[in-house]
């Protein structure tokens, strides 16, 4: 059976309370539901202006002057707060008129209360409803009642349908709700995470303030710390309890923010910063400093450095490599060694690259406790990260268009990272891991928090595992991602 067709004098389906004839049925035909989101949209834009300019007639610029102080955390450096609220206008406005309200006690002076001609501890569509909602019509006070003092929340994307909407999760809340948005809703990568504020009406909800980030699902851990101290006050959590954190949820996203939008802080492995630093030494004979330095490799041995070393017509040694490094700790992410430096002998030369100083320091006492008075310093060069990145951009500015790529790998070599890279993924299901609060992927798989956790740490290692150049290798890690999925029970989370 077909569905009813609605009168021209029968109450319009988006609920306003008018005739259908007076209503939509003025507008051309479309699904009802489309029309409801229309209605509701438009009112939205409509009169969160309208109210935003209600506070200031009834408190000047006082009230909103306080609203973005609050907003943004009373920074102790105020001049900022201008491009802040540029910045972060389309997550304030919905805040102001909805969530702020006017609190006596933060006046910095008693007499200032005459400035501000707002109900305390009421929100703007409280007092606007309560002086002026006999203007509106059914639907209009309905969605203005139930915005009042909906808060913010970190919304993890679980689906996307371009042109309608996308299904997300609250990971505070745990609720998972279809939201309906036409534009936004074809860009956003799946696991993703949005800052926003639901609104629902009926069997609609929809976006009223949203963040302008997608938010890379590795900041799961991030929120989910907030998450549990939250439910120490509170457990379940609930709207009135977030509302309670209002602040400590904001702080978290603007933290984010920043972090997302500052240059990465590059550092090695160590996490020392970066300073690729060279030190020329003479020394007195190539053969001797092999020897003393070359138990520095712990990943090599002799006879694999020696096969690639050069030797005069009488057999002496000449030049040879040793690749200073270490093997990894427990709980430390990688292959099983940490590469350190590497150290060049050249006849009466020993040549030392390494990426900070901590480490030329370091390597500079084994020299000197191996080598002794073998061993001169001669000269230390240091470059900064920005020296060398600007040196290699002069450098491709000079370069040939057709300047040669490198060559791709070598069977062998491809072949060893492969059985490096399988050796990882077995090991790391049984390795303490910090992202995952110092579980192993075994253990943390056991928990719903350590599942969505493990979810997020692997769909990173798939997005890095796809920037791999080599399409061979790129493809292998992948399967052994897969694999790990599998064994983990994750299947349905991917």
């Amino acid at each position: 059976m077909g569905k009813k067709k609605i009168g021209r004098n029968d109450p319009c389906p988006c609920g306003s309370g008018k005739k259908y004839k007076h209503c939509c049925g003025k507008t051309e035909q479309q699904p009802p539901v489309d029309l409801f989101w229309k209605r509701v949209g438009e009112f939205l834009e409509n009169y969160t202006d309208k109210l935003a300019k209600f506070s200031i007639k009834r408190a000047g610029n006082y009230a909103y002057t306080m609203a973005v102080d609050e907003f943004f955390l009373w920074p102790e450096e105020t001049d900022i707060l201008k491009d802040l609220l540029s910045e972060h206008f389309p997550i304030f406005l919905p805040w102001y008129i909805n969530n702020w309200y006017f609190d006596p006690d933060e006046l910095e002076e008693e007499e200032d209360i005459e400035k501000i001609d707002l109900s305390p501890y009421m929100t703007i569509s409280e007092i606007y409803l309560k002086e002026k909602g006999h203007r509106l019509d059914s639907l209009q006070r309905r969605i203005l009642e139930a915005n009042i003092k909906r808060p913010y929340s970190f919304h993890e994307v679980l689906e996307c349908r371009k042109g309608e909407g996308l299904t997300l999760k609250d990971l505070f809340l745990g609720e998972i709700q279809f939201v309906s948005e036409k534009k936004g809703s074809e860009n956003i990568p799946i696991g993703n995470i949005l800052f926003a504020r639901t609104l629902t009406l009926d069997d609609l909800t929809i976006l009223d303030g949203c963040g302008t980030i997608a938010i890379p699902p590795t900041y799961k851990r991030e929120i989910f710390e907030l998450r549990d101290r939250m439910r120490k006050a509170y457990n379940p959590l609930t709207v009135e309890a977030l509302n309670e954190y209002d602040h400590e949820i904001r702080d978290l996203y603007f933290y984010i923010y920043e972090s997302l939008h500052q240059p990465p802080e590059i550092r090695n492995y160590d996490g020392d910063e970066i300073f690729y630093t060279t030190l020329h030494y003479e020394i007195d004979d190539p053969k001797t400093a092999f020897e003393k330095l070359s138990s520095l490799a712990k990943s090599w041995t002799k006879k694999e450095m020696l096969e690639d070393a050069l030797y005069d017509r009488e057999g002496h040694l000449q030049q040879v490599e040793i690749q200073w490094d270490r093997k990894q700790k427990k709980g430390e992410q990688g292959l099983g060694y940490v590469l350190l430096g590497s150290l060049k002998i050249d006849r009466d030369k020993l040549i030392v690259e390494v990426n900070s100083r901590e480490r030329a320091k370091r390597i500079e006492k084994e020299i000197k406790k191996r080598l002794g008075k073998h061993a001169r310093l001669i000269k230390k060069e240091e470059k900064s990260l920005d020296e060398i990145m600007q040196s290699r951009n002069d450098w491709a500015e000079d370069a040939s268009e057709d300047f040669p790529q490198p060559p791709s790998l070598n069977p062998e070599i491809r072949e060893k990272i492969k059985e490096l890279y399988a050796k990882h993924w077995v090991e790391w299901l049984d390795t303490s891991v910090p992202a995952l609060r110092g579980e192993t992927p075994r253990e943390a798989a056991k928990t719903e928090e350590g599942r969505e956790l493990l979810k997020a740490l692997l769909q990173e290692a798939v997005e890095a595992t796809k920037r791999e150049k080599d399409e061979e290798i790129s493809s292998f890690q992948l399967k052994l991602i897969e694999n790990v999925i599998e064994e983990l029970g994750l299947d349905e989370m991917f």
